[in-house]
C-alpha cells in the first residue's frame, strides 16, 4: 500500500508534463500553448513537493519540500492565471502591454522570495502524524494573492464561455470545470486546513489534481482542445498493455511478500501465466480505444495502397469499386459514412455510384458547383467541411455545398486526363477527430488508383453497352426476319388455301354443273329420239334446272359473305312452328320413307320466340335436316331444344348416320369442304351448306357448331339464336 501513493503521484506528474509538451509542440510560439506548458511544468513540480512534504518521515526533507511547496505555488498560480486569460485565444490588452505583465508578475515574485526566507511559514514540526508549521507575517497576504490570481483568471474564462459557441464553448467548459473545482479544493486544503488534518488525508484530498488530468485529457481527445492530435501507434498500444499488467502485478505483489518461498513461487508463476492470458484481450481493448478516441496511425499506408491496388484489378463495375474502397478505408480510417460520386461534366452534376451509412440512394443526383470545380477539384485539392464556410449553396438547398455541410467531412477528387470524373466523400471519424495530413496524403494516392479503376469500369460499361446494343439489334433483326418469315409462311399458307379452295371450287363446279347438264343433254336427246315423251323428258330437265338454280344460289350467297356483313331482316319469329312445319315436310320425302327413318322432335320445355331472319333460319334448319337425312341409312333424326340462361335458345339436330372422320371435323365449316364419308355417301353436293348456315347464325349473334360425332354412330349439330325480349 505504501507504493500506491508515489506511483499515483508520479503517474499524474508524467501525464501533466506530457500534456504540456503536446500543447507546446503543437504551437511553440502561441501565447496559449506556451503559458499552458509553463503551467504544467510548475504544477508538476508543485505536486511533487506537496506530496513528498507529508510522505517522508525525515523532518529535514519534509521542511525542504514544504518551503519549496510554498515557494513554487505563487509562480504556479501566476502561470495558471496567464493561461486562463489567454485561453482559447490571447488577451489583446494584456499581451500587448509589458507594464501589465510586470504588475501582475511582481506579487508572485515577491511572495516566493518571502516564502524562501520564512516570512510566509516557519518552524515546521511533526506532531501526531501531522506536519505543523506556524504562519509568518506574510501568510495572509500570500493567501489573498493566490486567491486573487485564481479569481481573475477564472472570471475571465467565465466571460469568454458565455460569449462562445460550438466546440470552443465545450473546450472552455471543460477547462473551466477542471480548474474551478481544483482551485477551490486545493486552496481550501493547502491554505486553511493543512495544520488541521492528517498527512494521509491531506495527500488523499490533494489527489483531486487528477480531475485536471482527466478533464483536460478528455477535452483534448474528444474535442481537440488547443487543436492537439494525440497519435497512438502500435508500439504505444503495446506499452499501455505492459504498463497495465505491470501495475496490476505491483498491486498483487504486496500480498505475497510475506508468504513462504513455495507460495511466492506459486503466485509468481500464476501472475506470469495470467499476464500471458490477459495480454491479447487487453491489446484488443487498447486498439479499440485508439481507433475510437484518438488520432491514430495504426495502419500501414504502404499496405493499404498495396491492398487496394491488388483488389481493384478484379473490379470491373463502379459499385464493386465503391464497396471495395469502403471496406478497406473504413477499417483504417474508422469513419461513420462513405460515398462515391460520379461526375457528369456536361450537366455539372454528381450521381451517387455507391454509398454506405447515409440517407443517400444509389443514382441520386446532386447539383455540382463550378466554383469548387475550378478552385479545388480541378487542381486535385481536398475539400473539407470547413471550406464550405466560404461558399454559399447555389442549388437551393440541393447543391453540393449544402450536401457537404450536412453529411460529410472531406471530399477528395478523382481525376483523369480528361478532368474530374468523381469524388470520394468521407464522413466524420468515429472519434470525431480531424483527418491527419497522413490520412489526406494516403487518400490522394488512393484516389489515383480509384480514378484509373473507374475509367476502366466506364470503358467496360461502354463495351457492355455496345455488346447489349448489338445483341438488341441482332434480336430485333432476328425478330423482324422471323416476322417476315412468318408473314411469308402465312401468305404461303393462305395461297395454298386459296389454291385448295380454287381446286375444290373447280371440282365442285365441274361435278355439280356437269351432272345436271349431262342429264339435261340426255333428256333432250331421248325426247328427240322418241325414247322419252315430251312431258317425261321435260320433267327431268325441270328437276335439273332447279338443281342448277339452287347451286348458283349457294355460290352467290357464299361469295356474298366475303368482305362484308350479311344483311339480315331480324324479327320476332316462332321457331317452334317453323320446325314443326319442316319436320312434317321432311317426313314425306321419298328418301325418308325408303329408309324408314324416324323423324323426332323433343319438346321438354316451353319454346320461346326468337330473333332472326325467317327466310335465313329456314335455310339453316333445312340444311341440317337434309344433311342428317342424306347421311343416315337407318335409325333416326332428332330435333330437341335447350334454354341458355333465358338469353339464347339452343337447337340440336342429331342423327344416327355415318359420322365424321376426326381429321375432317375442323374443316367442315369451310367453303367447298366435304368430309370423306359425306362424299362416299352422297357424291353430289357443293360443300357450301354448313358454311352458309354458320355465317347466317353468327350474323344473328348465335353460334353453329359440331357438338359431337362418331364414325358409324352419328353426329349432333347445334345452333343458338337470341331469345326475343
Amino acid at each position: 500500500m505504501q507504493l500506491i501513493g508515489p506511483i499515483i503521484n508520479l503517474f499524474v506528474i508524467l501525464v501533466i508534463i506530457g500534456l504540456g509538451f503536446l500543447v507546446f509542440r503543437k504551437k511553440s510560439d502561441g501565447a496559449t500553448n506556451v503559458t499552458f506548458f509553463i503551467f504544467t511544468i510548475l504544477f508538476a513540480a508543485w505536486l511533487f513537493f506537496n506530496f513528498w512534504e507529508t510522505y517522508t518521515d525525515d523532518i529535514n526533507w519534509a521542511t525542504l519540500f514544504l518551503y519549496l511547496d510554498f515557494t513554487t505555488a505563487p509562480f504556479m498560480i501566476y502561470s495558471l492565471f496567464l493561461f486562463l486569460i489567454n485561453f482559447p485565444y490571447p488577451a489583446k490588452n494584456f499581451a500587448q502591454s509589458n507594464v501589465w505583465r510586470i504588475i501582475f508578475f511582481l506579487p508572485a515574485f515577491l511572495f516566493s522570495i518571502l516564502a524562501i526566507f520564512g516570512q510566509v511559514i516557519y518552524a515546521p514540526v511533526f506532531l501526531n502524524d501531522k506536519i505543523r508549521f506556524s504562519n509568518g507575517p506574510a501568510y495572509w497576504p500570500y493567501a489573498i494573492a493566490i486567491l486573487f490570481y485564481g479569481f481573475i483568471g477564472l472570471a475571465t474564462l467565465v466571460r469568454r464561455y458565455k460569449r462562445s459557441v460550438g466546440r470552443t464553448k465545450m473546450q472552455i467548459g471543460y477547462v473551466l470545470f477542471a480548474f474551478t473545482f481544483v482551485m477551490i479544493v486545493l486552496a481550501v486544503v493547502n491554505l486553511f486546513l493543512q495544520n488541521l488534518i492528517s498527512n494521509d488525508l491531506f495527500r488523499l484530498i490533494n489527489n483531486v489534481s487528477v480531475v485536471v488530468v482527466i478533464s483536460v485529457a478528455y477535452a483534448v481527445i474528444k474535442h481537440r482542445l488547443m487543436d492537439i492530435k494525440i497519435i497512438v501507434r502500435a508500439p504505444g498500444v503495446y506499452f499501455f498493455c505492459l504498463f497495465t499488467i505491470l501495475m496490476a502485478d505491483i498491486l498483487l505483489f504486496r500480498y505475497v511478500v510475506n508468504l513462504s518461498l513455495t507460495w511466492q513461487l506459486f503466485f509468481d508463476s500464476l501472475i506470469v501465466v495470467t499476464s500471458i492470458i490477459v495480454f491479447p484481450p487487453l491489446k484488443k481493448f487498447y486498439y479499440y480505444l485508439a481507433n475510437r478516441y484518438f488520432f491514430y496511425t495504426l495502419y500501414d499506408a504502404r499496405k493499404v495502397v498495396s491492398e487496394i491496388s491488388d483488389k481493384l484489378l478484379s473490379c470491373i463495375e463502379i459499385k464493386d469499386i465503391g464497396a471495395l474502397v469502403y471496406e478497406i478505408l473504413a477499417k483504417n480510417f474508422r469513419f461513420k459514412s462513405f460515398c462515391l460520386l460520379k461526375y457528369d461534366g456536361k450537366e455539372n452534376e454528381y450521381r451517387v455510384a455507391y454509398c454506405k451509412n447515409t440517407s443517400l440512394k444509389f443514382g441520386q443526383i446532386i447539383a455540382g458547383d463550378f466554383r469548387l470545380q475550378e478552385n479545388y477539384f480541378a487542381e486535385g485539392k481536398v475539400f473539407t467541411r470547413e471550406d464550405c464556410l466560404g461558399y454559399s449553396d447555389e442549388g437551393r438547398g440541393q447543391g453540393f455545398i449544402a450536401f457537404m455541410k450536412k453529411k460529410f467531412e472531406i471530399a477528395s477528387p478523382l481525376s483523369s486526363k480528361n478532368g474530374v470524373i468523381g469524388l470520394i466523400l468521407l464522413g466524420v471519424k468515429e472519434s470525431e477527430d480531424m483527418y491527419t495530413e497522413g490520412d489526406l496524403k494516403l487518400l490522394r494516392i488512393i484516389a489515383l488508383q480509384i480514378s484509373a479503376a473507374m475509367e476502366n469500369a466506364d470503358l467496360y460499361a461502354k463495351v457492355n453497352d455496345l455488346n447489349r446494343s448489338l445483341e438488341r439489334k441482332v434480336r430485333e433483326q432476328t425478330v423482324e426476319l422471323k416476322a417476315k418469315a412468318d408473314e411469308l409462311q402465312q401468305k404461303n399458307e393462305k395461297l395454298e388455301k386459296l389454291l385448295q379452295i380454287k381446286n375444290d371450287f373447280l371440282r365442285v363446279v365441274n361435278h355439280q354443273l356437269n351432272t345436271p347438264l349431262s342429264i339435261i343433254k340426255n333428256s333432250i336427246f331421248m325426247i328427240k329420239s322418241g325414247s322419252f315423251s315430251l312431258n317425261k323428258g321435260l320433267g327431268y330437265v325441270e328437276e335439273e334446272v332447279k338443281q342448277l338454280e339452287n347451286l348458283f344460289s349457294d355460290f352467290w350467297k357464299a361469295f356474298s359473305f366475303v368482305g362484308g356483313a350479311i344483311q339480315l331482316n331480324l324479327t320476332k319469329i316462332n321457331i317452334e312452328e317453323i320446325i314443326d312445319s319442316m319436320i312434317e315436310n321432311v317426313k314425306q320425302l321419298p328418301l325418308v320413307q325408303e329408309r324408314k327413318l324416324k323423324i323426332l322432335v323433343e319438346k321438354n320445355l316451353r319454346i320461346p320466340k326468337v330473333k332472326n331472319d325467317p327466310k335465313q333460319i329456314v335455310q339453316v334448319i333445312n340444311n341440317l335436316l337434309q344433311n342428317s337425312i342424306s347421311y343416315t341409312k337407318s335409325g333416326w333424326v332428332k330435333v330437341y331444344f335447350k334454354n341458355i340462361n333465358n338469353k339464347f335458345l339452343k337447337v340440336f339436330v342429331a342423327d344416327t348416320g355415318c359420322g365424321i372422320d376426326e381429321e375432317d371435323k375442323g374443316r367442315i365449316f369451310e367453303k367447298f369442304i366435304r368430309g370423306q364419308r359425306a362424299i362416299q355417301e352422297r357424291p353430289s353436293g357443293s360443300g357450301l351448306g354448313l358454311y352458309i348456315a354458320k355465317n347466317i347464325i353468327e350474323a344473328s349473334g348465335g353460334e353453329l357448331k359440331l357438338e359431337k360425332s362418331e364414325v358409324d354412330k352419328g353426329s349432333t349439330f347445334s345452333f343458338t339464336v337470341p331469345i326475343w325480349k
